[in-house]
């Protein structure tokens, strides 16, 4: 589900004036037969023009209902929180998507939901806009004790930020889903549908991906616990990060599994990979180990409006779909 305009390949703003705390917004609907859906995670462009690619930042995805109301007064502003997914990692570049999925999924009964994406660190990078206008009433930005529109802020471009649902309906809006660069091609299958992508191989009842690792970035000299989700996932599954075992794999269920990434990784990014019998799937740059922590990441907040930052993204999607339909 999305509202921008964004196409792989195009143009966008990377916002560079958030503070700790500070998030944007976007007001999404499904179509009439697309009721009750339920969020898997948010998928956006996060970065700037190059200065922190590859460093790691933390960020909390959030759900709301559309019953509050803005710092003026206006209705039909995020209200009550349906769900959230805190302390999620993820690694800032101008040219790929981030991803933070919902450990616990979000359902929606009916009517409009706001999904919103909150930083923790002041200035670049941020969240970006696309080039193509702006959807009155359906972007909006937490700066200052509240919500108020983006315009409000002279802002705009509608914020590059998508909501991955399980919905039963069978339309789909292209538009919405960010396009493969790479190997490996799949088909959708259930209600809904979507493109499996990585260089997956082999044969089973059920298809072995990988959607998301989390957190996404570890120490140096220091072990991380991970949650992997994905599909596929059975007891005696292997996982690697780059050509490094990871130790104590617990299988929660198939679609998620526990396992620790080594102290001994030098820094860099590393390709997470699944395994179960012939059957692998590799999940690009799935891993990060840094240096130093994020804590020195942090730049300066500027004044809003903020400094932006324009580039040219070609996306990488980095998501297998299996039965999930992009609204």
């Amino acid at each position: 589900m999305c509202i921008d305009a964004f196409q792989d390949g195009g143009s966008a703003s990377f916002q560079s004036g958030f503070g700790d705390g500070e998030g944007a917004a976007v007001k999404l609907s499904a179509p009439g037969d697309g009721y009750p859906f339920t969020i898997l995670s948010l998928q956006f462009l996060f970065g700037d023009d190059g200065t922190t690619a590859g460093e790691g930042f933390t960020v909390s995805a959030r759900v709301y209902d559309d019953d509050g109301d803005s710092l003026l007064a206006d209705p039909g502003f995020p209200g009550t929180q349906l769900g959230e997914e805190t302390g999620a990692s993820i690694l800032s570049s101008p040219d790929s998507v981030s991803e933070v999925a919902f450990q616990t999924p979000v359902s929606v009964a009916e009517g409009d939901v706001w999904v919103a994406l909150f930083v923790t660190h002041d200035g670049a990078p941020g969240i970006a806009r696309d080039a193509g206008g702006i959807v009155a009433g359906k972007n909006a930005l937490y700066s200052g004790g509240g919500w108020l529109d983006s315009s409000d802020y002279g802002l705009t471009g509608d914020w590059i930020l998508r909501a991955v649902v399980d919905t039963p309906s069978t339309a789909t809006n292209p538009a919405c889903t960010f396009v493969i660069d790479g190997e490996g091609e799949g088909e959708g299958d259930g209600e809904g549908e979507g493109e499996a992508d990585g260089e997956g191989e082999g044969e089973g009842d059920e298809a072995l991906f990988i959607t998301s690792v989390n957190p996404a970035v570890g120490s140096a000299g220091t072990e991380t616990r991970v949650t992997i989700t994905g599909g596929g996932f059975v007891d005696g599954i292997a996982f690697r990060v780059g050509a490094t075992d990871a130790t104590d794999i617990a299988v929660e269920n198939e679609g998620a599994a526990l396992a620790t990434v080594p102290a001994g990784l030098a820094p860099g990014t590393y390709d997470v990979i699944a395994q179960v019998g012939s059957a692998t799937f590799v999940y690009p740059s799935g891993f990060a180990v840094m240096s130093t922590s994020c804590g020195s990441c942090a730049g300066a907040r500027g004044a809003w409006p903020p400094i932006i930052v324009l580039a040219t993204l070609m996306v990488v999607r980095r998501r297998s779909l299996r039965g999930r339909g992009h609204e």
